[in-house]
């Protein structure tokens, strides 16, 4: 009797382990339909290991009582995995690993399943329980909108967790790079919401557009603005780490897996189209972006002083590196369009030193339920950075907490005399006093 390869039985594919493709399938819908490289949405499929039969093995007479054995075993897991389906609902959507074990990896909230494998996957729930909580896609009543390496990325990543928040998974770009495919795309691109959700989005590139705050506002007239920065020196160094990474994978380190990440999502496509301009690759590494806000640029070059300074030492304010930690200079154009009280200026530096509490003023300005708590987060010692511990044990992608370049002691102290009276202003005019500011 030959191996089971992929042999239909109601609505399950069941195939041999050694096979490339899943050993089960599910029938579903295209919200949840299982993916072919191996990365199961919870929900949507029940994983079961089972004995398959010996590939090339002659079924002789004398081996009778074998087959018998193994022709037991395999009905057994078949009863058992078919009881599994007869169970629906909820209480069967566990994952099955290799020693039968039941693991509940999934955490319903709003209209998804919240999982804790992949950094976070987020399942859409059946067309059925989607329509009785009322979920739909609908526009942001919150944007994170800067600062790029400010914290967004890790604010986004924890408020994705609240109960009351619907994040969108991925940036934007609407208001400053995909304008044109209008509203519709807009809100087709946001994610499902309950009627109590709020949903947000975060693109922290609308930052430095001095004309996205009235763009913004004209569209969504009452959504609200969050905006996270950080020291503008790390943040500049940060930033310097960001842009090499993705100059690396365009030219030296594709096979890597941060690369892999990279080459699908439109943020790489389109910084490998905004650093063509090279000069003299070869001995310095110069590049020069094609990105451009009213007249400002990258310009990165193979150290980070080379980058910020120029020979004689003056700081180079053209640069994106250190323009877009110039807040106040940026700021004024968000505060002329909007009011105080639909504005929220984060200090990331004690975010990411503690996240509680600069969590609980993100749940006040938006006026949903308290949350988060210290019991929610652990610092993890090898990645240096918090990570999350409920409603389960998850931290971001290794991409987070790279490496940083030596920075001599000279360059720091002209960058932080160069931002210093930019700093006195945004404390001056915004009243937000951090130890970066004075």
């Amino acid at each position: 009797m030959p191996p089971v390869q992929g042999n239909r039985i109601d609505d399950v594919i069941i195939m041999a382990p050694n096979s490339s493709d899943p050993i089960m399938e599910r029938k579903h819908s295209d919200k949840n339909r299982v993916p072919q490289n191996g990365h199961i949405p919870n929900g949507a499929i029940h994983l079961v290991e089972i004995t398959p039969w010996p590939s090339g093995t002659p079924i002789q007479k004398s081996s009778f009582l074998c087959t018998m054995k193994r022709i037991i075993v395999f009905l057994v897991s078949l009863l058992f995995f078919s009881t599994l389906l007869l169970l629906g609902g909820d209480s069967a959507r566990v994952q099955f690993h290799s020693d039968l074990s039941p693991k509940v990896v999934r955490s319903p909230v709003g209209c998804y399943l919240k999982t804790a494998d992949r950094q976070g996957y987020f399942a859409l729930m059946e067309d059925e329980e989607l329509e009785k909580r009322g979920c739909e896609r609908r526009f942001p009543q919150a944007v994170i909108s800067g600062t790029k390496k400010g914290g967004t990325t890790t604010l986004k990543y924890f408020l994705s967790y609240h109960p009351d928040v619907a994040m969108a998974t991925k940036e934007m770009k609407f208001f400053n790079s995909n304008y044109k495919k209008g509203m519709d795309w807009y809100k087709e691109n946001m994610p499902y919401s309950t009627e109590t959700q709020v949903t947000i989005e975060k693109t922290p590139g609308y930052f430095v557009g001095h004309a996205i705050p009235e763009r913004i506002n004209s569209f969504l007239p009452d959504t609200k603005i969050i905006i996270i920065m950080r020291d503008p020196v790390k943040r500049a160094i940060s930033d310097f780490v960001h842009m090499t990474s993705k100059i690396n994978c365009r030219d030296e380190n594709k096979d890597s897996r941060h690369c892999a990440r990279l080459e699908n999502k439109e943020e790489y496509k389109r910084s490998v189209n905004d650093t063509r301009t090279r000069v003299n690759a070869s001995k310095e590494a110069v590049v020069k972006s094609l990105e451009s806000h009213e007249g400002r640029q990258y310009e990165i070059h193979k150290t980070f002083q080379e980058s910020v300074l120029f020979p004689n030492g003056t700081v180079k304010s053209h640069n994106l590196l250190i323009d877009k930690g110039m807040y106040i200079r940026h700021l004024q154009y968000w505060f002329k369009t909007y009011q105080p009280d639909r504005m929220l200026l984060l200090d990331g530096e004690t975010f990411i030193t503690d996240p509680g509490p600069t969590l609980i003023k993100v749940e006040e300005f938006l006026g949903i339920r308290h949350y988060f708590t210290k019991d929610h987060f652990y610092f993890d010692e090898e990645k240096h950075f918090f990570c999350l511990k409920k409603p389960f044990r998850n931290c971001m992608s290794d991409s987070k907490g790279r490496d940083h370049p030596d920075v001599s002691d000279d360059v720091i102290t002209k960058l932080r005399e160069f931002y210093r009276p930019y700093n006195e202003e945004l404390a001056r005019h915004f009243n937000m006093t951090t130890l970066w500011s004075s």
